[in-house]
């Protein structure tokens, strides 16, 4: 390696001690030294700077030798090392048009100097240029081309580069699989000629494949093997890379204080050391201190991300206007939950204005959204319809994926103004945007909730008839729905008798076949102490079977077969994850009260109106639950979480009913 450097210099490059390299460089510059020497220390520095990604210094450093290149003679092998590294760190600053002329004129003018190995040094760094533009055949041809001439001389450390920047075309690519494949092999080699800088950047990218995948076990796997070499060798823009890696990660899985805990060192830059790359870290780090409550520390690292593009770009912001206007959004967030509404409404005229001026439609969308959140917070309500209905008229026009948010704020405004005909007109229109796996489904779902807990509200019939493809839970969660919406729509009572009247049959013989003392299907007091006494086999029950136990135990005390103290005495909920604990809790609540006060004769009245009223007193309860626990769950159990709900409510409605014609026919009598 670098056969014409001083053997020290060598040794330090083979160790990867390129902080002492600098050290040295620098301390020899400063003494007599010939052309020669001169040269050499600069292209070393330029090289040691470049593995440590700190590209300014090694553009300065490269640029020294090349001046020295030109006005002295130098072996051609001395030529085409400094042209190689100058053309690499023009490609690292973004002058890549200039890299490839570099590299295109060693190739035309020096083809029967060139060596193989420099050959391939070529083949490959054009490569990279090539996947950069876009052109990925082409950069696979080159890598190929590269790789067959470094596995002809068994060249392991050249392979092993070759492998991880093919392994690049296929991560650029979004082929996962076959980018695995060739980091690993690079992987193995990097370890064999003990590459440990290769070794932690190869780890770094198959740890960000992984991030992308969203698997967190094999992502800090090898994450954390990057993280440990990047600290030995003292490469802080490697260990910075990890920590991003991981922050976006976490960001995606909602991690937020993980993610505050990865670029907490943002904290310590000024805007001066700000570069593009880091303001959509800036962004997330924000995002994830809101998440996380901490809005002073967010509220400093915005203003530090929108110092650094004014810095950036010479106070032309416009440049960087999709990260100026996330980071001024989020400031107007910030200045929101500190109660500085103003403030918030004056930074959104802002951005505005400038929306207006550059005819920027999507972002006037993403405004006047936040300007009627803020207006609804005011209580004005009709500034806040104004916007809404700006943004939704927008979102429609230029099909904006925020027209399913702006109709949900639409719908929330009507609401409160009482306005129902609207509200119905509005949920039919998010059925039309709303897509089966898009999430605002669940938010489409607890709307439906609140427009039948407001009874004035009929017909909702139709309302997720253009939902296809349900999975088994959210087809049941819509028949369901659609079996409360015909109860409550049945103009007389008989109707309602008539389609309960099976359920009543259907709890009888349940009970019957629960309490039965046959040895296949012990007796329902048995079950239970069974259960109660071993806190195993309790946690060993789905929420599922735990909801349809407690159903079987209020049954069996309604017809007198156990002692209502099996639903007061135990703990259902104990032994269940959190996600699911108050769904049993509110369950073995609403049917403790039911035994104790809707089997009451004085309690019961015939007709609509009582029963409606009772569900609506229940379902205002349960809704209070829903939106208090919404935000705490994950997404994926919040549907299960839904159609549970649904479920309590449809049955507790059946069991209020029931109880009080039972308990009308035997006061009759």
């Amino acid at each position: 390696m670098f056969n014409y450097l001083a053997e020290e210099l060598q040794k330090m490059f083979k160790d990867h001690d390129y902080t002492s390299i600098i050290k040295l460089a620098h301390r020899e510059l400063n003494q007599e030294m010939s052309n020669i020497d001169k040269k050499n220390y600069y292209f070393v520095l330029a090289k040691a700077h470049y593995f440590l990604g700190e590209n300014k210094q090694a553009f300065e450093n490269i640029k020294e030798a090349i001046e020295i290149l030109e006005v002295h003679q130098f072996p051609q092998k001395e030529v085409f090392d400094v042209k190689i590294e100058y053309a690499k760190i023009l490609r690292r600053i973004g002058e890549k048009k200039q890299s490839m002329e570099v590299y295109s004129e060693l190739l035309e003018l020096h083809e029967s100097s060139l060596n193989d190995d420099t050959r391939a040094i070529i083949y490959h760094n054009l490569a990279n240029l090539h996947m950069e533009q876009g052109n990925f055949e082409e950069s696979k041809k080159l890598f190929q081309m590269a790789l067959s001439i470094d596995q002809i001389y068994k060249n392991e450390e050249g392979q092993a580069h070759t492998y991880s920047s093919l392994g690049g075309v296929h991560f650029y690519l979004g082929e996962y699989d076959e980018a695995i494949n060739y980091y690993l092999k690079s992987l193995n080699l990097r370890k064999q000629t003990k590459n440990i800088l290769g070794e932690a950047t190869v780890s770094l990218n198959l740890g960000s494949i992984y991030a992308n995948q969203l698997n967190e076990e094999l992502a800090n796997e090898f994450l954390i093997k990057a993280e440990e070499i990047f600290k030995e060798i003292d490469h802080e823009k490697g260990f910075h890379s990890v920590l991003n890696t991981k922050a976006r990660l976490n960001y995606s899985l909602r991690k937020y204080d993980q993610v505050i805990t990865n670029l907490e060192y943002l904290e310590t830059k000024e805007k001066e050391d700000i570069a593009r790359a880091h303001i959509s870290l800036i962004g997330i780090f924000a995002e994830a201190l809101i998440k996380e409550k901490q809005v002073i520390k967010a509220r400093n690292m915005i203003n530090l991300g929108i110092d650094g593009i004014h810095r950036l770009t010479q106070g032309k912001f416009v440049e960087m206007l999709v990260d100026y206007g996330k980071l001024k959004q989020m400031l107007s967030q910030v200045a929101v939950v500190q109660n500085k509404l103003d403030e918030a409404l004056e930074i959104l005229n802002e951005l505005e204005e400038i929306g207006e001026e550059i005819k920027d439609k999507r972002s006037l969308i993403a405004i006047y959204h936040s300007k009627a959140q803020i207006y609804l917070r005011l209580g004005n309500h009709k500034q806040a319809t104004i916007f809404a209905e700006q943004g939704r008229d927008l979102a429609v026009k230029y099909k904006d994926s925020a027209i399913v948010e702006l109709l949900d704020l639409l719908f929330e405004i009507y609401l409160l103004q009482g306005d129902f005909r609207e509200c119905n007109k509005v949920l039919k229109s998010i059925s039309r945007y709303v897509q089966v796996k898009n999430k605002q489904r669940y938010s489409l779902i607890l709307r439906t909730f609140h427009l039948l807990e407001n009874i004035k509200l009929k017909n909702m019939k139709d309302e997720f008839s253009v939902l296809l493809n349900f999975s088994e839970i959210e087809h049941s969660l819509y028949i369901l729905q659609e079996t409360l919406n015909n109860i409550l729509n049945f103009s007389s009572t008989e109707k309602k008798e008539e389609m309960l009247e099976h359920m009543c049959v259907r709890i009888k013989k349940d009970t019957k076949e629960i309490n039965s003392k046959n040895e296949d299907n012990p007796p329902l007091e048995e079950v239970i102490a069974v259960l109660s006494s071993d806190n195993k086999k309790l946690s060993d029950l789905s929420i599922a079977e735990l909801l349809t136990l407690l159903d079987s135990i209020f049954f069996s005390i309604k017809y007198k077969y156990i002692s209502i103290e099996y639903l007061q005495k135990i703990d259902w909920a104990e032994k269940l994850p959190l996600d699911f604990q108050f769904i049993i809790k509110q369950k073995q609540l609403i049917l403790t009260e039911l035994l104790k006060k809707h089997f009451n004769p004085i309690n019961v009245t015939f007709g609509n109106q009582l029963l409606e009223q009772k569900f609506n007193q229940m379902f205002t309860r349960m809704s209070v639950k829903i939106t208090e626990f919404q935000d705490k769950i994950s997404e994926e159990n919040l549907l299960i979480l839904l159609y549970l709900i649904s479920s309590i409510v449809i049955n507790t409605l059946y069991v209020i009913y029931l109880s009080d014609r039972d308990e009308a026919e035997r006061k009759n009598v």
